[in-house]
């Protein structure tokens, strides 16, 4: 019987029962590699769905930031010249909602990028951390059985009392 169970969010503890303790041992092991490999593969998966994003959003960044610096510019070349009327005055507000929306979306930008580059420094590949040997068939069974004798002794032990009043009793 194999048993798998939650140490805790990142450690699963396997146990395996058989007859044979070298049967045992093998049979967890390679469910311990087994296990092992596919945990590694999806590590690495996402592993690299987070570096790709992250590539993704060092290009947004890099392409907003020139876009920002463009309407920046344009927006002191129009602030600078002039010329007045409504349609300049459309024109800077609209330029200046530009600069805002921007500088707002390279700000979210870079926490989005910190938080990928957090969360790819603190990733845990996955590992075997320990091994146990396995117990022998006798020494599995031995607290079993010393329980089962304890229990044997005892009611042997009350059977021969009563045994032992009863002849009293009757040979009174």
């Amino acid at each position: 019987m194999v048993d798998a169970s939650p140490v805790n969010e990142t450690s699963v503890k396997f146990t395996v029962r058989a007859q044979d303790p070298d049967l045992a041992q093998k049979v967890c092991t390679a469910v311990a590699h087994t296990y092992l490999s596919r945990a590694k593969d999806e590590v690495e998966r996402s592993l690299g769905n987070l570096q790709s994003t992250k590539q993704a959003l060092v290009k947004l960044q890099a392409e907003v930031a020139k876009s920002l610096e463009r309407n920046r510019e344009a927006l002191r070349n129009m602030e600078a010249s002039g010329t007045g009327g409504v349609e300049r005055e459309l024109a800077l507000a609209r330029l200046s909602e530009y600069v805002v929306r921007e500088e707002s979306l390279l700000l979210d930008l870079a926490n989005r990028i910190q938080e990928i580059d957090l969360k790819l420094g603190g990733a845990v590949r996955p590992e075997i951390l320990e091994t146990s040997p396995p117990l022998s068939a006798s020494s599995r069974g031995s607290k079993a059985y010393a329980g089962a004798g304890a229990i044997f002794g005892f009611f042997l032990g009350v059977f021969l009392a009563l045994a032992v009043e009863i002849r009293r009793y009757l040979g009174a």
